[in-house]
């Protein structure tokens, strides 16, 4: 099936007219598709909604075994007890929203379905000075599962960062030169047939030229851990707007020959979707890879972690130029990508441990100076990893 659809509010939704309605004029349904990505919205967003009193509800059905995932942005005036306009998110599926969570004020918050259906209703009362909420739903198996990271026994220091455990970041792949046999690239898994990574390590490359290295750690022995396996590129899908002189735009996708395996070593990162709304400038990220340990040194031959302080744009511009909101940037004294790292990952790790991929490395201006390093920002491309793959992501 062709991939995920992004759709809005009005035209928005297939969803279908309630023939029985509790909530007049503003009842629908829908059926979810596996595959298709469905947007949800409070009417005129990304506008505030008026000061008319009116309810509405989403009722959203996934195919059995699976259930519905919910991503949402709300803004709506906070009341005592959100007892004025209020977001109802029943996971039970329950009509009537009895029992339904509640939101307000302004959040972003993440949930799915405890069965096949679920249940968004908005009611908007007299007192309202206006609002609005955007959701995206989708249909994921039971046991979706993303961006775990695995514990062992720790490894020395290295200079500028520290190897990674064996197998810690399952989602870590290499890109390998197959004429050469070397590594030369990174990239992260984010379903059983993608790999994001940059768009300048694919350029001048074709598929059959460039491996794709998962579940490893030394390279050079292949002994370390049995997880490690060599898949083949079937296409490139290169962003459209890259440019290969400001490097804006530097984002790309791997499809495999054929479908990973996953396991304890190898397993898919989680996107950022709950990010998409938030400001995680001042927060700390990862870099992985194999690249070099300093400007022109050798390649490391295991991969190393980096951890570094995102930084805003406007702090990012005062050492870099040409910086948009599309990228994200992050410095801390010592610690940086350097060569051979670009396209791999800019991690960042939430309090319950789980792993978010908000960035793709980029470029920067030597290593571990007094420049930060340049990373596509992965939110803002959200929509078009959805478009240009056919799976189906978690929402976590």
């Amino acid at each position: 099936m062709k991939l995920k659809w992004i759709l809005k509010f009005f035209v928005i939704f297939s969803f279908e007219r309630c023939v029985t309605c509790l909530w007049e004029n503003c009842d629908y349904f829908q059926q979810l598709q596996l595959g298709v990505t469905y947007t949800i919205s409070s009417p005129n967003y990304p506008n505030f909604y008026g000061t008319k009193p009116f309810s509405c509800r989403w009722t959203a059905k996934a195919p059995l075994g699976y259930i519905v995932a919910y991503n949402c942005y709300v803004e709506v005036p906070q009341g005592l007890n959100c007892d004025r306009d209020r977001l109802l998110l029943s996971r039970t599926g329950v009509l009537d929203v009895s029992r339904a969570e509640v939101y307000c004020g302004k959040q972003w918050f993440t949930a799915d379905s405890f069965d096949e259906s679920g249940v968004i209703g908005l009611l908007v009362p007299f007192t309202t000075t206006g609002g609005r909420f955007q959701c995206n739903l989708s249909a994921v198996k039971k046991d979706c599962a993303c961006g775990y990271k695995n514990g062992a026994l720790k490894t020395p220091y290295i200079v500028g960062g520290t190897e990674t455990r064996i197998n810690e970041y399952p989602m870590f792949a290499a890109l390998v030169d197959l004429n050469a046999g070397q590594v030369y690239c990174g990239g992260t898994i984010i379903s059983p047939s993608y790999i994001v990574t940059a768009a300048h390590c694919l350029t001048k490359r074709i598929p059959d030229q460039v491996g794709i290295l998962v579940g490893d750690h030394d390279y050079t022995i292949g002994s370390d851990t049995q997880y490690s396996a060599l898949y083949r590129s079937s296409s490139f899908i290169v962003h459209e707007k890259y440019s290969s002189l400001t490097k804006q735009h530097d984002i790309a996708l791997i499809k495999t020959a054929e479908m990973i395996q996953f396991n304890y070593g190898v397993s898919p990162v989680c996107l950022p979707f709950r990010y998409q709304w938030s400001d995680i400038t001042g927060q700390y990220a990862e870099f992985v890879g194999y690249g070099t340990k300093e400007f022109g040194g050798p390649v490391s031959k295991v991969p190393l972690k980096a951890t570094v302080k995102v930084i805003s744009n406007t702090e990012c511009s005062q050492k870099m130029s040409n910086i948009i909101n599309d990228q994200v940037c992050g410095y801390t004294s010592g610690k940086d990508a350097c060569q051979n790292d670009s396209g791999g990952p800019m991690f960042y790790t939430d309090s319950k441990g789980i792993v978010y991929n908000i960035g793709v490395i980029s470029y920067g201006n030597g290593c571990g100076g007094s420049y930060p390093s340049v990373n596509t920002r992965i939110t803002s491309y959200l929509k078009w990893i959805l478009s240009k793959t056919e799976n189906n992501y978690c929402y976590m």
